[in-house]
C-alpha cells in the first residue's frame, strides 16, 4: 500500500510541477514585458528593427509552442498519478497517442475550421505585424451578417463568424518565406489545441479501455 501511495504521489507532484512551471513561466515573462518601465525603452531605435520584428515574433511563437508541448508530459504524469498502478501503462499510452492523432486531425480540418478566416476576424492589434501574416492566406469562411466596406462591398468578415473554410491540409498557404509567420502560427495553435484535447481525456482515466480510446 505504501508503495502504491508513493508511486501516485510522485507522478502527481512531478506532473503538477511540470505544468505549473511551464505555464507560470510564460505568465511571468508576459508580466515582465507588460510592466517594463518607460525609462527602459531607448530613445532611438535601430532602423533595422521594423524588418526584424516578424523574425522576433516567429521565434517567440515557436519557443512558446515548444514549451506548451512539454506540458503534455506534465499532464501525462498527473493523470498517471491519479490512477491505480495497474492502469498506469494504458494511461501513459493514451496520452502519447493523443498527441499525433490530434495533430493530424488539426492539420486536416481543425486549423481550417478555427482559423481559416483569421485575417477577416477580430484580430488583436499587433498580431499581423508581429508575424507578417498576409491578408490573402487565411481569408475565407462562413458567418452571419457580412461586413461591408465604404463602397458597399463585402470584406470577407462577418459580425458573427462561424468557421473558416480555408487551410484544409494547409492547402493554399504555401511553403515560401512569405508564409513562415502563418506556419509558425499553425504550429503554436496546434500545440495549444493538443492541451485542450488532453484535459477531457484525463477525465476518462480508468473509465475506458485502450480499444475504445
Amino acid at each position: 500500500m505504501m508503495c502504491k501511495l508513493s508511486f501516485q504521489r510522485f507522478f502527481v507532484a512531478a506532473g503538477s510541477f511540470t505544468v505549473c512551471s511551464f505555464a507560470g513561466g510564460q505568465g511571468w515573462a508576459a508580466d515582465a514585458t507588460a510592466t517594463a518601465p518607460v525609462s527602459a525603452v531607448p530613445s532611438s531605435l535601430p532602423t533595422s528593427l521594423p524588418t526584424s520584428l516578424p523574425s522576433i515574433g516567429v521565434l517567440w511563437l515557436l519557443l512558446a509552442a515548444i514549451v506548451v508541448m512539454f506540458m503534455h508530459i506534465g499532464f501525462a504524469m498527473i493523470e498517471t498519478g491519479f490512477c491505480r498502478a495497474k492502469h498506469a501503462l494504458s494511461t501513459v499510452a493514451m496520452n502519447l497517442m493523443l498527441f499525433p492523432l490530434s495533430c493530424i486531425a488539426f492539420w486536416v480540418y481543425g486549423f481550417a475550421f478555427g482559423w481559416g478566416n483569421f485575417s477577416n476576424g477580430a484580430v488583436a492589434p499587433g498580431w499581423k505585424a508581429a508575424l507578417d501574416l498576409p491578408d490573402t492566406v487565411l481569408n475565407r469562411g462562413l458567418g452571419v451578417i457580412s461586413i461591408l466596406d465604404a463602397a458597399g462591398k463585402t470584406t470577407g468578415g462577418f459580425a458573427y463568424g462561424l468557421l473558416g473554410t480555408k487551410g484544409f491540409f494547409l492547402s493554399g498557404i504555401g511553403c515560401g518565406t512569405a508564409q513562415v509567420g502563418t506556419l509558425a502560427f499553425f504550429f503554436f495553435m496546434m500545440a495549444m489545441m493538443d492541451k485542450a484535447a488532453l484535459i477531457p481525456a484525463g477525465a476518462m482515466v480508468e473509465r475506458w479501455k485502450w480499444t475504445n480510446f
